[in-house]
């Protein structure tokens, strides 16, 4: 498939997906953090269903993502991703969390076999869409639960999602049975619950620091690099 017109910039490209004009949403970007925290605040979801509901039907990480992907350091980011994976030589990689779609569309614009994961909702049809706009070949995994995944990955790619979870260590665990062995994962997560942030689950704090990497260390990883946090499987 041929890609279709695409917007010259990120923003832009928010814009026409929302049939939207520009003021309106660089407003909605430069006020997304908080419209989300206050989303969430007023929503005040507690059990898993509530906290699954939010997530697919807000859509203000469309705002919030959009904004955090145009800063400079987290663009670096990404093609830092690209870089180290083509340097271990991987094929096969999964954008567990993946958003709004950047690094798993960067990733794929490279050549690598990508499949994006996220719960359904906005976000989540916008990087569909986004991926049909460019006539890339991806696949795409709806996760109803911790164990969605089926298929082994030569690489996952986790970015600022397990400080949401209800339990971290089950997702790990999950992603450790699915990547081949010495796969590489790699991982942000702001363990750091905050008026900003109060999607951040409070009790995921304890992970911060040396606490995660012990964490990793006991599941079966060895750190492999940093900028974003690399962890190759052992064994």
């Amino acid at each position: 498939m041929k890609p279709t017109f695409l917007p010259k910039d990120l923003t832009e490209e928010l814009c026409f997906y929302l049939q939207s004009d520009k003021e309106t949403i660089q407003k909605k970007l430069e006020q997304g953090t908080f419209l989300l925290a206050d989303e969430w605040r007023k929503r005040n979801p507690k059990t898993p269903a509530e906290i699954r509901t939010f997530y697919c039907e807000t859509e203000n990480y469309l705002f919030e993502l959009t904004q955090w992907h145009l800063i400079d350091s987290v663009r670096f980011q990404t093609q830092r991703i690209v870089q180290f994976c083509r340097q271990v030589n991987l094929h096969s990689l999964l954008n567990y969390g993946c958003g709004i779609g950047e690094e798993g569309i960067a990733l794929a614009e490279a050549g690598f076999d990508v499949t994006l994961a996220d719960v359904p909702g906005k976000t989540f049809a916008f990087a569909k869409w986004r991926v049909q706009q460019r006539g890339l070949k991806m696949r795409f995994i709806e996760i109803e639960d911790d164990a969605p995944l089926q298929d082994i990955y030569d690489g996952i790619i986790c970015l600022e999602v397990l400080e949401h979870l209800l339990d971290p260590c089950v997702v790990l665990r999950h992603f450790y049975e699915h990547l081949a062995s010495n796969g590489y994962l790699f991982v942000t997560a702001t363990f750091v619950h905050s008026e900003t942030h109060p999607m951040h689950l409070a009790k995921n704090n304890r992970y911060q620091g040396e606490e995660f990497l012990k964490v990793m260390d006991e599941l079966g990883f060895e750190r492999a690099g940093f900028g974003p946090m690399i962890f190759r499987k052992r064994g």
